[in-house]
């Protein structure tokens, strides 16, 4: 009997979700503008829209990679290193935030647009890879230097 009241509290703390961790329901109830993938083969949704949720994790969107606008400001992110997942992401809104820098490889190469205002990021250096990108709001951040964006159209 021991066991199997083990077995069932394992399976069910297996279930539970991390707190702050976006869900497939948050998902679902977010995403927006129906398209087709770059083959042309699948509908997928394009638009993603999670603001205002207390989010802390968005790992979970490394299964959208076909999304190309996104929208997560007003959370608590500390990192946004799903970006490097999401190759068609064309725009993305991670402002007021807990973010405190841009790490490498994280934003698509194809991003145009691009808001990290009201953050606490330091660190511009990896912007820079970014050549496609457009328009860049880093206002009310932490930043003393900027370095990193010679190479960037903005």
């Amino acid at each position: 009997m021991e066991d199997s009241d083990n077995e069932s509290n394992i399976s069910a703390d297996s279930l539970q979700y991390e707190a702050g961790a976006v869900t497939e329901k948050d998902v679902a109830k977010g995403l927006t503008n129906r398209g087709y993938s770059a083959s042309g083969t699948e509908l997928v949704y394009l638009d993603l829209c999670l603001v205002n949720k207390n989010l802390t994790n968005i790992s979970l969107l490394e299964n959208y990679e076909y999304l190309q606008h996104l929208d997560v400001s007003n959370n608590k992110l500390t990192n946004i290193d799903v970006m490097s997942k999401l190759k068609y992401l064309l725009s993305v809104n991670a402002s007021n935030n807990l973010l405190t820098a841009l790490p490498p490889l994280s934003l698509p190469l194809n991003l145009l647009s691009a808001d990290f205002s009201h953050n606490n990021i330091y660190d511009t250096s990896h912007v820079g890879q970014v050549t496609s990108l457009l328009n860049l709001n880093l206002d009310h951040n932490e930043i003393t230097n900027i370095y990193g964006l010679m190479d960037a159209p903005i």
